[in-house]
């Protein structure tokens, strides 16, 4: 090992170090460094990039930024090494490890460790966000549901970024000659040591193919079996959910439990026979380190969705048993808001009744002859007493409400426990209520009343007269026929 730039050390003590273990970065490597200098006062951080096993310009970018950034290299391409080296090189604590394909800036690391002196919490991360850019649907429900998991809802740290206390580094010790560095210290805290700033984040980013999702998912498994056999139970590893867990709670759909059981299930075929021939080799994906260049939104760029796009919604529509369900709810409401009750109703010749009304003690309602009740109105009697009727060619406009019965307004009690005030409803003779109208318990239209759209009826209303208004009130007679003497 070597450190070609032992003298460079900032003369006054930094605040935290961040140590970045760095195998063939050159693609991400500047994207990183950039950002984390960015917001970073002056002799606030060191960093030391761990070169390991390099053969392409990461030594020489990460040089380049001079007295900031220190570079350690190692032949050995192993970031576990990597990670050894950079914390013997390092002198401060708080200490931050940082896969080179992350951009956050110092901002985000100072409020980590903010939170981990505010909380004595022992290792911490900014809050992890997915960045789907470039994603095809299948990526997205994978991830749909990698994001309901523990692991990543229960204080996560890892995934490219953690930060440790003094007594958390403490703990941890050196890193063991293990797979997976981001599993491995994730599990040796319990949820309570773990800690999450939320006033910042940094990205996470799927694999952009099926095949790098597959590569990704074989190595974190390879990581997991790894970690079992050396260590065992560790106090931190995330509790098990079951996906059909998910799907009952409503935080998944079928669809994307199949794509996350298909995709884990080739993955674990891929890591039985990686274990059986014996490759320990480290399974990158590519497709992910490189940002996609972002397109311009002209309208021409987005075209309308294909003939097999829309075939496979409707197929996931039709796969998720949450559909079927909520088809057989919605006939059970059809069925007792209105089926069941329009049998009840009392009802004269030549009504045009909307498919979707909603009525209440439908026993306790009666209409006239050619009355017109339009879609989505409510028509709700009382539950003892309270009546509705409606004499001849009565017409309600589409979303209005009538009712019955209302709740008492006593004080200290809540409005589904007052006593319900049932008053009848009389609707005279040729009445037009407007939609959305509301005509509260009691009141009276007299006959040939027009009660304008949106109005609200707290009080009787004349006979012949437009009306309108919260409260509804009389605001002129309707006009005579031509030819009318009077």
């Amino acid at each position: 090992m070597t450190d070609h730039t032992a003298d460079k050390l900032p003369k006054s003590a930094p605040a935290f170090s961040v140590i970045i273990p760095a195998h063939n970065e050159e693609n991400v490597l500047r994207r990183c460094l950039d950002a984390l200098l960015a917001d970073a006062d002056p002799a606030e951080l060191e960093v030391i990039v761990a070169a390991n096993g390099c053969t392409d310009r990461t030594i020489e970018i990460a040089r380049r930024y001079g007295d900031p950034v220190r570079v350690v290299e190692i032949v050995e391409a192993s970031k576990h090494a990597a990670l050894n080296a950079g914390d013997a090189a390092a002198t401060a604590l708080p200490r931050a490890y940082l896969d080179a394909d992350i951009t956050i800036g110092a901002a985000a690391i100072r409020a980590v460790a903010a939170e981990l002196e505010r909380t004595g919490a022992l290792v911490g991360a900014p809050r992890a966000v997915m960045d789907f850019q470039g994603c095809p649907a299948i990526i997205r429900s994978f991830y749909r549901i990698w994001c309901e998991l523990p692991w990543f809802t229960d204080n996560l740290v890892g995934s490219g970024i953690y930060v440790l206390s003094a007594a958390g580094h403490a703990r941890l010790g050196a890193f063991p000659d293990i797979t997976n560095d981001d599993q491995y210290v994730h599990d040796l805290f319990e949820t309570p040591e773990r800690v999450t700033a939320n006033s910042h984040q940094f990205l996470v980013r799927p694999p952009r193919t099926v095949a790098g999702l597959i590569k990704r998912r074989t190595r974190t498994l390879i990581g997991q079996r790894e970690l079992d056999k050396r260590f065992g139970q560790l106090p931190g590893c995330a509790r098990r959910i079951s996906l059909f867990e998910l799907l009952r709670q409503r935080r998944a759909s079928l669809w994307d439990l199949m794509v996350f059981a298909a995709v884990t299930k080739a993955a674990t075929f891929a890591a039985a026979c990686k274990e059986l021939r014996g490759d320990r080799g480290w399974e990158r994906d590519e497709t992910s380190r490189t940002a996609p260049v972002p397109k311009l939104p002209i309208a021409e760029e987005q075209p309308m969705p294909g003939i097999f796009f829309k075939m496979a919604n409707g197929a996931k529509s039709m796969l998720d048993p949450m559909t079927w369900l909520h088809s057989l709810r919605i006939l059970h409401y059809y069925n007792y808001s209105h089926v069941r009750e329009k049998r009840k109703m009392t009802m004269g010749t030549g009504q045009v009744f909307g498919p979707n009304v909603s009525i209440a003690n439908g026993e306790r309602i009666s209409l006239g002859n050619r009355c017109h009740v339009g879609e989505r109105v409510c028509l709700w009697a009382g539950n003892a007493t309270g009546r509705i009727t409606l004499g001849d060619d009565v017409m309600i406009g589409p979303g209005a409400v009538v009712t019955a019965s209302d709740y008492g307004l006593e004080e200290g009690t809540p409005p589904a426990f007052q006593p319900k005030n049932e008053r009848d409803v009389v609707i005279g003779n040729g009445v037009w209520i407007g939609a959305n109208a509301v005509v509260t318990a009691g009141v009276t239209l007299g006959e040939g009343c027009i009660v304008g759209a949106g109005s609200v009826v707290t009080r009787d209303l004349p006979a012949n007269m437009i009306c309108g208004g919260v409260p509804a009130r009389p605001i002129k007679p309707r006009p005579k026929p031509a030819g009318s003497l009077t």
